[in-house]
C-alpha cells in the first residue's frame, strides 16, 4: 500500500522503500547501506571504514578498511586492558603513580653490581734464580720492561745486570753491569742508566754512573759519581725528565735533594733542589721523575707530587689518599720502582707491574647497569657505590643471572 502520511505508533511490513527516513529511534536486526553518519557530521560508518573527526575536520580515530594502519590521535586514550604483540612508541611516560611491570625474565636486575678499586695488574715478572737478588728499581723501552739485578754480596758482582722483560712477564734478555745497580734504572731513548759501587775495590770513585746500550748491551757512558757519600745515606733513585737524568735522595738531615744530570756527560744540570720539610721517618727511596711541572717521589708505601719552578720544589697541593697533597698509595704499599708512560704511572712492587689511572684525585663512584639483548634494554639496577683513591681503577662485577 501506498501512504502519503499515517499518524500511527508502529507500521509493520516486509519491506518500506523511501528516500528519507526521520524519527527518534530504530530498532532492527540488520541494517544495510552505503554510508551511515552522524547529525554532526562528525562521524562515519561506511564501506570505506569507521572515521570520526572533530567540528574543524581534525582526525580523531580511523578505522579503514583499505588495509592502510590504524589511527588515533586523540590527546589522551585510556584503556583498561589490552594485548599487544609489538607496540612502537615516539615517547613513553608512566604517569605519577603508574607502574610498568615487565614479565619475567625481562625483569630489570634486582641486585647493584660489585665494585673494587685498585691499581691495574699488567705483568708478573720471571723472578731471577739467585736466592739472595734485589730488584733495583723500573723503567720501560719500546713497551718493555726493565729492572736492575743486584746480586748480593761481593761474590755475586760478575752476575750484577740489566734485565729486559716482555709484556707478559718473560725474560727478554739480560745485560751485564760493570757496577751494582743499587739505585735502580732509567730510559732515556735506547740508553738504560744505573748508579751504584763498582765491582772493582779499587775503583777510584765510591759510585759510578754508568749507560748501556739496550740494543747491543754496550758501555756508551761513565761517569763518578760524587754525592750522598755519607755512611748513614739511605737508598738513592734515579729517574729522568724525558732530557735529563734524575737522581733523588734524602739526606741524613732528613732534607730532600732532587739534582739533574747529563745523559752523554754525567756533568750536573743547575742547581740542586731540596725540600727540608721531608717530614716522615721513611728515607729510601724507590723512584723519581718528572713530568712537566710535576716532579714524583716514590718511596715504600706513597709517592709524592712536587711542583717545580726552575730551582725550587714545592709540595703540590690535592686530594690523594684523604690527605690535603697529590700524590698516591703505591700498589700493596710496596714500591719498588716508578716511572710514567703516556702520561699514567707504572709501578714494579717486588715482581708485579701495575699501571695506574688519569684520574690523580679521590673520587667516589656510584654505578648501575641494565640487561641489552641488542634491541630491548631493562630500566638500571639498584646503585653501588665506592671510594676510589687516587690512581686507582674500578673494577665492576655483574651479579651471577641464569642465561647470561
Amino acid at each position: 500500500a501506498t501512504v502519503g502520511e499515517l499518524d500511527g505508533i508502529r507500521i509493520m511490513a516486509k519491506t518500506i522503500s523511501g528516500d528519507l527516513f526521520s524519527g527518534d529511534a530504530f530498532d532492527g536486526i540488520v541494517f544495510r547501506g552505503n554510508t551511515f553518519t552522524t547529525r554532526d557530521g562528525n562521524g562515519e560508518f561506511s564501506d570505506r571504514g569507521l572515521f570520526f573527526q572533530k567540528p574543524d575536520g581534525t582526525s580523531i580515530f580511523r578505522v579503514p578498511t583499505d588495509g592502510t594502519p590504524i589511527s588515533m590521535s586523540a590527546s589522551d586514550v585510556q584503556i583498561e586492558r589490552a594485548q599487544v604483540d609489538e607496540l612502537e612508541l615516539n615517547i613513553g611516560r608512566v604517569r605519577s603513580g603508574g607502574l610498568l611491570e615487565l614479565s619475567s625474565g625481562v625483569t630489570p636486575p634486582a641486585s647493584p653490581p660489585e665494585l673494587n678499586a685498585a691499581w691495574k695488574r699488567e705483568a708478573q715478572l720471571t723472578r731471577p734464580p739467585e736466592p739472595s737478588m734485589d730488584w733495583a728499581g723500573f723503567a720501560v723501552w719500546n713497551g718493555l720492561y726493565v729492572r736492575g739485578v743486584n746480586v748480593l754480596g761481593s761474590a755475586g758482582d760478575s752476575a750484577d745486570r740489566i734485565e729486559v722483560y716482555n709484556p707478559d712477564g718473560s725474560l727478554f734478555k739480560s745485560i751485564p753491569t760493570q757496577i751494582n745497580p743499587r739505585a735502580g734504572v732509567t730510559v732515556i731513548g735506547d740508553t738504560v742508566y744505573t748508579i751504584g759501587p763498582a765491582h772493582d775495590p779499587n775503583a777510584y770513585y765510591d759510585n759510578y754512573l754508568h749507560g748501556y746500550d739496550l740494543n747491543t748491551g754496550n758501555r756508551t757512558m761513565w761517569s763518578g759519581f760524587t754525592r750522598f757519600f755519607s755512611s748513614k745515606q739511605k737508598k738513592i733513585a734515579i729517574g729522568n725528565d724525558g732530557t735529563n737524568i734524575l737522581v733523588a735522595g734524602v739526606a741524613p738531615e732528613a732534607v730532600l735533594y732532587v739534582m739533574r744530570y747529563n745523559p752523554a756527560t754525567g756533568a750536573q744540570v743547575g742547581a740542586d733542589m731540596t725540600d727540608t720539610g721531608w717530614n716522615i721517618s721513611v728515607r729510601d727511596l724507590f723512584g723519581v721523575h718528572q713530568e712537566g711541572s710535576d716532579l714524583y717521589i716514590t718511596h715504600k708505601d706513597s709517592t709524592r707530587v712536587y711542583t717545580v719552578s726552575g730551582s725550587t720544589i714545592t709540595r703540590k697541593a690535592g686530594n690523594s689518599n684523604g690527605t690535603q697533597w697529590a700524590g698516591w698509595r703505591n700498589p700493596n704499599s710496596n714500591a719498588g720502582g716508578m716511572t710514567f708512560v703516556d702520561g699514567t704511572p707504572l709501578m714494579a712492587d717486588s715482581g708485579q707491574v701495575f699501571e695506574g689511572s688519569t684520574r690523580a684525585s679521590d673520587y667516589t663512584a656510584e654505578v648501575c647497569y641494565t640487561l641489552y639483548d641488542g634491541t630491548h634494554e631493562t630500566t638500571p639496577s639498584p646503585v653501588a657505590t665506592i671510594n676510589v683513591a687516587a690512581r686507582e681503577t674500578v673494577t665492576i662485577t655483574l651479579p651471577y643471572r641464569e642465561g647470561l
